[in-house]
C-alpha cells in the first residue's frame, strides 16, 4: 500500500517536473528572443543617433559658410562644397539606414 502511495506521489511529480521544465524553457526562449529584440532596437537608435548627430554637425558648417559669405565679402570655395557634400552624404546614409531597417522588418 505504501509503496503504491510513493508511486503514485513520485510519478506524478516526475510528470509535473516535467510539465514545468517544458514550461520554464518556452518561458525562456521566449526571453531570449524579447532580448534579442531589444538589442536590435538598441542598436538602430545608436546608428540613428550617430547618423544625425553626422547630419547636425554637417548642416551647421554649410550654415556657417553660408552666414560668412552673405554677412561679409567671402567667396565660397572648396570648404562650403566640402560641407555641402558632407551633408548630401549623411542624408545618404540615413536613407540606406532607413531602407536597412525597412527591410529588416519586411514591410
Amino acid at each position: 500500500m505504501l509503496e503504491t502511495i510513493l508511486v503514485g506521489v513520485i510519478g506524478t511529480g516526475g510528470i509535473l517536473g516535467i510539465g514545468f521544465a517544458l514550461l520554464r524553457r518556452a518561458i525562456d526562449k521566449k526571453f531570449d528572443k524579447a532580448m534579442a529584440r531589444r538589442e536590435e532596437k538598441e542598436q538602430e537608435r545608436l546608428e540613428y543617433s550617430k547618423v544625425n548627430r553626422e547630419i547636425q554637425a554637417s548642416v551647421g558648417r554649410v550654415l556657417f559658410w553660408v552666414n560668412k559669405h552673405l554677412t561679409s565679402d567671402y567667396k565660397l570655395n572648396g570648404e562650403y562644397k566640402d560641407a555641402w557634400s558632407a551633408l548630401q552624404a549623411a542624408e545618404k546614409k540615413l536613407d540606406e539606414l532607413d531602407a536597412n531597417v525597412l527591410a529588416k522588418r519586411g514591410r
